[in-house]
């Protein structure tokens, strides 16, 4: 149970919107990319540096359109070659609400799941379609898109530093809740414990991050630029991760200020490549890993207004049996990413 609600985890996305109609949100959720803003910009020359932080009222309501198409493939190449491949497409709805502004700018926030749209398919044709709005009625059938239904109308909360840093993720119980009564058994509290910390590292701080990237805390103008270093795993590496921004310019549209901040990411790995074991050798690659985005922050509301990142993984195994006239095979797997995150209100 616990594989299947993690399947997904890196894929998960949050939404928050003002919009109650129906016919609103299908609109937005059948959307390919992110609405183009097409009122005109009017260039802000900057006088002296600007600080960016997240600084949204006590009170206010935020709805985000958060999107991620994903592909995957694989290939194995030995006495034949065996290739697959899925692609998806989620959506989330999540709507946000600023609970909480400390005197030093930390932010308490409460996220409630709305809605989830998804579909995908895979290359030998089995198909992935979800709509909370329409739900499946059949019970086996609800149960394959439990990742799902783990989120649609459960809340939960987090506070938030005025850089985007995630402080703590609480008030997790109606996820919990949910994945509990599935279970075919009482979790002991060692269990439960685990539990609890893999949804908020694994399913939960990813949602966040997508809409509160962390910026830097300094005075910036056009052309400064800064990075974040931060580490992860793949496979056998250790992996050594830095996201570098520029701010690109600032302009006013809508009556908002906005800051337009390039991005990119660098990928160094560490870590043993080969093993041996009965009699089988696996060589592992150094990972190929980039990444670039665009983030647009509002500098009228302190929030982002509308991200978009892609990042691809490639990761390539050699394994041969150790004895004369032994099987040879090489493994390569791919994972593309598209994200988009767009403030509705």
């Amino acid at each position: 149970m616990y594989k299947l609600i993690f399947a997904l985890a890196f894929c998960l996305i949050v939404f928050v919107s003002c919009e109650t109609k129906k016919e609103k949100e299908k609109d937005l959720l059948s959307d390919s990319t992110l609405v183009e803003d097409t009122a005109p910009k009017t260039p802000i020359l900057l006088k002296e540096g600007i600080q960016l932080k997240y600084a949204p009222e006590k009170g206010k309501i935020l709805k985000y359109r958060v999107r991620t198409l994903n592909r995957t493939t694989q290939s194995i190449i030995s006495d034949s070659t065996l290739a697959q491949s899925f692609t998806q497409d989620i959506n989330y709805l999540f709507t946000l609400k600023v609970v909480d502004r400390e005197e030093n700018g930390n932010l308490t926030l409460n996220f409630l799941c709305e809605r989830i749209n998804a579909k995908g398919e895979s290359s030998t044709g089995e198909k992935l379609s979800y709509d909370s709005n329409n739900p499946p009625k059949d019970t086996s059938e609800r149960k394959q898109y439990f990742n799902f239904e783990i989120l649609i109308g459960s809340d939960f909360s987090a506070r938030i530093s005025p850089t985007g840093e995630i402080l703590d993720i609480f008030k997790m119980d109606k996820i919990i809740d949910k994945i509990l009564n599935e279970a075919p058994r009482q979790p002991t509290a060692e269990e439960k414990f685990q539990l609890n910390n893999d949804i908020m590292q694994g399913v939960i701080k990813p949602l966040i991050q997508q809409m509160f990237k962390t910026i830097t805390d300094k005075e910036i103008n056009v052309d400064s630029s800064w990075a974040n270093t931060y580490p992860s795993k793949l496979s056998v590496f250790d992996l050594e991760n830095t996201a570098r921004y520029q701010l690109k310019k600032v302009y006013e549209s809508n009556g908002k200020q906005i800051a337009e901040i390039d991005g990119s990411l660098s990928v160094k790995s560490h870590g043993k490549t080969d093993f041996l074991e009965k009699g089988v050798n696996y060589k592992f690659e150094k990972p190929i890993a980039s990444g670039t985005g665009k983030i647009y922050f509002d500098l009228t509301h302190n929030c982002i207004s509308k991200a978009e990142s892609q990042v691809s993984f490639e990761t390539v195994l050699h394994i041969s049996e150790i004895k004369v006239g032994g099987k040879k095979a090489k493994r390569t797997d791919k994972i593309e990413s598209k994200n988009f995150v767009e403030l509705l209100n």
